[in-house]
């Protein structure tokens, strides 16, 4: 299943994930160019969708998640954002999604259009719908959400949020280069990976963080930070 980078839906390209034989062997080209040695890379997590907006939720998240904890991968739970009250949103997020205590926290997953923006009123009425969505899902999970942005939309949009919003830990993505312009907990360095055991191309996304790291994150209950 791969991920449709603007809708956020998943699309059948090869078959069922294999999830016990899942392995990173590509990069994109320009990642592959940099590595330093062969790209044969364990999956430690992955970030499946579950809802967008109030209305769609997506039919494989359930299998999906099950699946994942099943082999020992890590898995975290992203919401969609559209142009609605955050609120409503956060209320179909959690009547559809089950986060587990070992769970990675979750992640709300902002890609709305100038125009969307717009819309709701700016950037401001935008800041306070994520807020809304983020302290509604941190009361009823216990854990802090992690906010999917781009590196463009932080510069147009965040630069100026109010301290409550950018207190929350960021999943950026950025194809080019390693320049985060900020602390960031995870990166997704390229929309054109390969996995072992998927087909067709999948976002690739590391921990910002060593190996140790990761595992004292995880250890902590997602409190301390890299």
């Amino acid at each position: 299943w791969v991920r449709d980078r603007r809708t956020g839906r998943r699309t059948l390209v090869g078959g069922a994930i294999r999830w016990s034989q899942l392995r990173i062997t590509h990069l994109g080209k320009k990642h592959n160019q940099n590595a330093q040695d062969t790209i044969d890379y364990p999956v430690t997590f992955c970030f499946i969708k579950s809802t967008q907006g109030t209305r769609i939720r997506s039919a494989y998240y359930a299998q999906d998640a099950a699946n994942a904890r099943r082999v020992g991968i890590k898995v975290g739970s992203y919401h969609f954002m559209s142009p609605e009250k955050g609120l409503a949103q956060a209320r179909w997020f959690l009547r559809n999604t089950r986060i587990l205590d070992q769970d990675l926290p979750p992640v709300l997953d902002v890609e709305l259009t100038r125009a969307q923006i717009e819309k709701m009123g700016g950037a401001a009425a935008l800041q306070r719908e994520m807020l809304a969505w983020l302290q509604a899902v941190e009361k009823s999970t216990g854990k802090r959400g992690i906010l999917y942005v781009s590196q463009n939309f932080i510069d147009k949009y965040l630069a100026d949020g109010p301290a409550e919003l950018l207190a929350h830990p960021v999943w950026i993505a950025r194809y080019g280069e390693y320049r985060p312009y900020m602390k960031l907990l995870f990166w997704q360095l390229s929309p054109y990976g390969r996995v072992r055991g998927i087909g067709g191309d999948v976002d690739i996304d590391v921990f910002n963080g060593s190996k140790e790291q990761f595992m004292q994150y995880v250890d902590s209950r997602y409190t301390v930070l890299p």
